[in-house]
């Protein structure tokens, strides 16, 4: 069977998704499995997929924006047509465009969610919705499930495994690993998810004086310049250098974030500062070595659609009153309890 899977999208949401590509190529070996996705994203399926295989957008704003650009989606639509899929697969995070191509196909079966802003009718042949209190991560394995029954699977686990990113860590090359090392990651691909970087510098500086190594990842809202003496800035020019940098890791402190998805599909410890982000993009796996720093009793919480996305803060009396909540004492005691905690070994 040819599978055309649509998840053209941020390194987070990929990461979540992982595990069911990964899953259907063991399951179904003969079949011909293409994934198309965002350009940065492209190394998650390397080891799953051959680079034919594997088509990708510039970002998910290009594609998304493809309709008004009109050669640009008879391209994409050429390219479905030659590779006559039987069936495609649409991510519930795709948008008109996802959904325009997958009907102009061909491909007999169709199936992923029907959300309110699609305006594009007749995409899906088999929808998938979401239920009440799923996680993104269990959201994504039962769209695989139903592929994989349709393709005669009787045994489809009924969880999904963490994603497997062995083939981006090297086990003797990693800049990270060191006894008791602290890795953060500042930044956040939306401005109201961020803690803050000079609150997480000031978390650095205090776990540097207690004698513990500290990584800093570089990136344009969270520079390497102007850190505490002690701490280690890197600039992880590529998705393989900051897994590698995550998985030697004993903790990796960040905002809800795409590597917050990376360290917790490694195993490696966790602690985030939530602020408005939806309870369906909490860590999926190893709940055990994660802490979910998220005020307790804000009403507003979550602002954050997990299928739309927010960009701006609802709370007009208090903006940002979800992470302002959460002192640097209150994050630097979290990630001690961790650090000092018993050990949790790695699977």
């Amino acid at each position: 069977m040819r599978v055309v899977i649509f998840k053209v999208n941020h390194l987070g949401d990929n990461v979540v998704f992982l595990p069911g590509v990964q899953a259907l190529r063991r399951r179904f070996p003969a079949w011909r499995i293409t994934v198309a996705t965002a350009e940065p994203e492209r190394p998650l399926y390397a080891a799953t997929l051959a680079p034919e295989r594997i088509w990708t957008a510039p970002n998910r704003a290009a594609f998304n924006s493809g309709w008004r650009r009109p050669w640009l989606l008879a391209r994409w639509w050429a390219r479905l047509r030659f590779e006559r899929p039987d069936a495609c697969l649409i991510s519930h995070d795709q948008g008109n465009v996802a959904h325009l191509l997958a009907k102009w196909s061909g491909a007999r079966l169709r199936i992923g969610a029907r959300l309110p802003f699609l305006r594009v009718g007749g995409s899906l042949t088999r929808v998938v919705n979401q239920t009440p209190r799923q996680k993104i991560a269990e959201w994504n394995w039962a769209m695989f499930r139903a592929l994989a029954e349709a393709g005669g699977a009787t045994d489809w686990p009924a969880i999904p495994p963490a994603p497997d990113l062995s083939h981006l860590v090297s086990p003797t090359d990693n800049p990270g690993r060191s006894e008791g090392s602290v890795v953060i990651h500042a930044g956040a691909r939306s401005v109201i998810r961020r803690w803050g970087a000079a609150r997480m510098r000031e978390v650095a500086a205090r776990l540097v004086a207690e004698g513990r190594p500290v990584y800093w990842v570089g990136r344009p809202d969270s520079a390497i310049e102007s850190l505490p003496p002690g701490v280690i800035g890197c600039e992880c020019a590529t998705l393989a250098d900051l897994v590698q940098l995550i998985a030697g890791a004993a903790l990796f402190l960040c905002n809800n974030s795409g590597p917050m998805h990376i360290a917790n599909a490694l195993g490696v410890p966790v602690v985030f500062v939530s602020g408005p982000s939806s309870f369906d993009w909490d860590p999926h796996w190893h709940p055990d070595r994660t802490t979910v720093l998220r005020h307790p009793s804000l009403p507003c919480i979550a602002c954050e659609d997990s299928n739309r996305g927010t960009d701006h803060c609802a709370n007009l009396a208090a903006p940002l009153a979800c992470l302002d909540y959460w002192s640097v004492d209150a994050v630097a005691a979290a990630c001690r309890a961790r650090l000092d905690g018993p050990a949790v070994p790695v699977a």
